[in-house]
């Protein structure tokens, strides 16, 4: 196994998905120091790390946003809050 600096916001979906290992069977991992532990034998040395994608704006924000008018606006704010 090797040890890489893990960068900040890694996702380790992308990263299994383009390695092609599984983080549920400890093909790869974080381990208490913060370092990104792989197999040797990856083909890329350092490996290729990519961050999370932006999350997008939460419900209730897009709702308050939108162009729309009347009841159905309310409506809509109130089930995003869960009512």
């Amino acid at each position: 196994m090797k040890r890489y600096p893990l960068i900040s916001n890694f996702d380790g979906a992308k990263f299994g998905a383009r390695y092609g290992l599984k983080p549920i069977e400890g093909k790869f991992f974080v381990d208490g120091d913060g370092m990104l532990v792989v197999p040797e034998g990856l083909p890329d040395d350092p490996p290729i790390q990519e961050t999370c994608d932006p999350r997008a704006a939460p419900l209730i924000n897009r709702i308050a946003a939108a162009n729309i008018q009347g009841p159905i606006k309310d409506i809509l704010l109130e089930l995003a809050k869960g009512r």
